[in-house]
């Protein structure tokens, strides 16, 4: 076992914050950018799961804002929607509005340590994270049944619904619809990073990471949207080291669970993706199962898809999808080839 002297540690600890920004604020602190852990893990279960008007209560009595939009008749189909990092629920007002207004009826919730949810910036644990996806789409299941259900994740919220869809118990979805799903491995980072990352977690959690000067990154094209997420007070403009940390935890099961989607799966990516690093979305590509997975690359697209400019185009790709999904992709932008990660479906592609 590698050990450190106390210069090399000092100095290892001195320079984290700069070496995690270098490969995980990209990711984490994106929409900051743009304009301790298992806090909650491990509570006993008191009641069974719960959709109010405004909340979802978890099984260990957690409640967490809810947003729905609903069709005025009875739906053809759900959607419960996963937010991504730093963000919360009201993410999805723009595509749910236009779903509703075709019948499906879109749910979304705070996930723990973000948005008005308990625990603000505490990084709650994928088990916890996973368990709540799962009950949300129980009790969805139990409102509405007989009706297709589908779990749509964003960003990291793609991440989470691969592992809540993959594991030992998975969602009772119909399907998955993954958003620039962040999937990022620990084995793409050099070993120094790794080990900074690794050292700052086990000893400054709380160290509070913001985007660096200098870094440019664009996730979306959608100006005035970023503009109003910089003044939004329940949008996250930064993270401790101990949520970086959990973040690529996350993303790292991810990773590894990507083979084992069996459901079927709507993977959609922007050729202007630049908040995932391109190999990290070739990888993703390239282990997709061949059946069952349908994905698409819009040329125009950046990370925040839904919320570009280009992002009806997306939100109508998906309600095709979800309402017949043996019908073409209306913006023509599908991938072609015999498998998933053959080329055409790389970014830029």
């Amino acid at each position: 076992m590698r050990t450190f002297s106390s210069n090399s540690s000092t100095r290892l600890q001195r320079n984290a914050r700069q070496r995690i920004v270098r490969v995980a604020v990209a990711l984490a602190l994106a929409l900051a950018s743009c304009a301790g852990t298992g806090a909650t893990a491990g509570v006993p279960e008191t009641a069974a799961p719960r959709i109010s008007l405004e909340s979802f209560r978890t099984s260990d009595g957690v409640e967490l804002p809810m947003r729905d939009w609903l069709p005025a008749e009875e739906p053809r189909a759900v959607i419960l929607a996963l937010h991504g990092f730093g963000d919360y629920s009201a993410s999805f007002a723009r595509p749910a509005e236009y779903w509703a207004e075709h019948g499906v009826a879109t749910f979304a919730f705070d996930q723990r340590g973000f948005g008005g949810a308990p625990h603000t910036f505490q990084w709650a644990g994928v088990a916890a994270m996973s368990a709540d996806a799962r009950q949300a789409v129980h009790a969805l299941r139990s409102t509405y049944p007989g009706i297709p259900l589908y779990l749509l994740g964003e960003s990291m919220g793609g991440a989470l619904a691969i592992a809540t869809t993959t594991g030992p118990d998975p969602a009772e979805a119909d399907g998955t619809v993954l958003v620039s799903p962040a999937v990022w491995e620990h084995d793409m980072l050099g070993t120094i990073e790794r080990s900074a990352l690794w050292v700052t977690n086990l000893t400054m959690p709380d160290l509070w990471l913001e985007p660096p000067r200098g870094l440019v990154i664009h996730p979306s094209d959608n100006v005035a949207m970023l503009r109003g997420l910089s003044r939004d007070s329940l949008v996250q403009k930064g993270a401790r080291a101990g949520t970086t940390f959990g973040l690529m935890d996350l993303m790292d099961r991810a990773g590894e669970a990507v083979s084992r989607l069996t459901k079927p799966t709507l993977v959609l990516f922007g050729a202007h993706e630049e908040v995932l690093p391109p190999d990290a979305v070739s990888m993703l590509l390239g282990r997709l199962p061949a059946a069952n997975v349908r994905v698409a690359v819009y040329p125009n697209g950046y990370h925040m898809l839904l919320r570009d400019l280009d992002g009806d185009v997306v939100s109508r790709d998906i309600l095709t999808w979800v309402l017949d999904r043996g019908e073409a992709l209306p913006s023509g932008d599908e991938c072609k080839g015999p498998a998933a990660g053959s080329a055409p479906c790389r970014k830029g592609g």
